[in-house]
């Protein structure tokens, strides 16, 4: 029997001879005289042996003396560990009055074919007494019963409790997964495990599974996540561009397992939380106000709102300047014009050339005069993902080219033509150079200069034309030789 006194464990060498003496002239003293027993401060216990039954493990002590104070706790510690045993496991059976048998039938905690030692315990409050060690083989644990699960539909994140029978009371020795997917233990008794809720990719569970100890049960189709709910959203209108948050319940935090649907909006999902969703509205196919009912859709379970929110069409409301040269920058200026950062399902269209916007905002487009254009007014339109067009209310106009001279004047085929000028495309092949109904080839073009080669056929006096975007100037007359 092994005695603790829990207010002092250190004891001077010198005071144990002392209480050696002392203790050896009391019992020289109560053999004398038998009728006055020695009264002892602490229990005395002893760890009988251990008992394998249908219904579990079986541990035994005994507590043959008791003081009057009375016993405050006792129990069983047992473990693993021979040598060195620790309260790995404790099973506490409270207070007990006087000395007697006691017992506990262990469903849990133990593992199949390995070896534990244990010990009974008995405390006053003022000494802990261990019983001697007691060694048995373990034939495990009683089955894990798996009865239920509450609640039975919940989100991410929240906290749900298992509730059956013989779970392992210590928390690193419990495994919980949904559909292979691990939860986080978070607390246990031999009757209920709690677990918070892991990211799922489905949302009906088709099994739950539970690992307690070495012993492993599980259900099926006992759980499935909650339905999305909307509470609010932090805007009542907007459009493309805009962001906006979703508040509500039981979201999924991995953004593309949400879908947002506001009419026939394209929508992206910026950040997901369980709570709330910041989602931008990228483009949208009727460029008209249209009020629906925001709606989240997570695996197939659908959210809608009770607020209605207005989509507000896109504009182009002006262009600056209005009259340009081949290369000049113009300022788009309008309403949502931006879809979003590295748009490329956003096309600004200038006459009929794409042109990629030099910059681009909400509220304005910067973007580069092309060197080409069939005629003249020029349109100026933006489509988004290749359905939406914007059209712009104003349309574009060049300034007129014009010749101021050419050189030589007179010439064979193959030779080459300088014409000085103004406002010339830089595209060589849109400038049109004509000989009477004989096209040249432009070798070099600039916006004041184009050098051409005289075509085939060029034969005595002819005239010599420059047309571009659809205007045709006369430059002047020359002669073929």
């Amino acid at each position: 029997m092994i005695i603790f006194n829990k207010r002092n464990t250190s004891i001077p060498s010198q005071t144990l001879h002392i209480l050696f003496f002392t203790l050896l002239a009391l019992s020289l003293f109560t053999c004398q005289n038998e009728e006055e027993p020695a009264t002892r401060p602490y229990p005395r216990i002893r760890t009988l042996q251990v008992k394998e039954t249908p219904e579990g493990t079986v541990f035994t002590g005994e507590i043959f003396y008791s003081e009057p104070s009375g016993i405050t706790d006792h129990g069983f510690i047992w473990t693993t560990t021979y040598n060195n045993i620790t309260e790995q496991y404790k099973k506490s059976l409270g207070p007990k009055n006087g000395p007697g048998t006691f017992s506990a039938t262990i469903t849990n905690t133990l593992r199949k074919d390995l070896t534990y030692t244990v010990k009974s315990y008995a405390t006053n409050g003022k000494y802990m007494v261990y019983g001697t060690n007691a060694i048995f083989d373990s034939r495990g644990s009683l089955a894990p019963q798996f009865l239920a699960i509450s609640p039975e539909a919940a989100g991410i994140g929240d906290t749900v409790t298992i509730r059956g029978n013989y779970f392992n009371y210590t928390l690193n020795q419990n495994k919980v997964w949904f559909d292979e997917i691990e939860a986080s233990v978070i607390e246990v008794s031999d009757t209920t495990i709690k677990v918070i809720i892991p990211v799922l990719t489905f949302s009906t569970v088709s099994t739950v599974k539970l690992l307690t100890g070495d012993q492993q049960v599980s259900r099926e189709d006992v759980f499935r996540l909650a339905p999305p709910v909307i509470n609010r959203i932090s805007a009542s209108s907007g459009g493309m561009g805009d962001v906006i948050t979703i508040w509500g319940d039981n979201f999924h935090p991995i953004a593309n397992a949400n879908q947002v649907v506001l009419s026939d909006a394209v929508i992206r999902i910026k950040e997901a939380y369980v709570d709330h969703l910041v989602v931008e509205i990228l483009s949208f196919l009727r460029n008209t106000k249209s009020s629906i009912k925001p709606r989240v859709t997570i695996m197939g379970q659908v959210a809608e709102s009770s607020n209605e929110y207005e989509l507000l069409p896109t504009t182009i409301t002006d262009i600056q300047p209005r009259t340009v040269k081949f290369g000049d920058t113009i300022i788009i200026t309008g309403t949502r014009l931006k879809g979003f950062d590295h748009d490329y399902t956003s096309q600004l269209k200038i006459g009929y050339s794409p042109v990629d916007p030099v910059e681009i905002t909400p509220t304005q487009i910067k973007a580069v005069v092309p060197n080409y254009f069939e005629t003249t007014p020029i349109d100026v339109s933006m489509i988004y993902f290749y359905q939406l067009v914007v059209p712009s209310p104003v349309t574009l106009d060049l300034f007129p080219h014009q010749v101021n001279s050419f050189y030589p004047i007179s010439g064979k085929a193959g030779d080459l033509i300088t014409i000085e000028g103004e406002n010339f495309s830089p595209c060589a092949s849109c400038n049109v150079v004509d000989f009477e109904g004989y096209e040249a080839q432009v070798r070099e073009a600039s916006a004041t200069k184009l050098v051409v080669e005289i075509p085939m056929y060029v034969i005595g006096p002819t005239k010599l034309t420059v047309t571009l975007a659809g205007r045709k100037v006369y430059a002047g007359d020359f002669t073929g030789i």
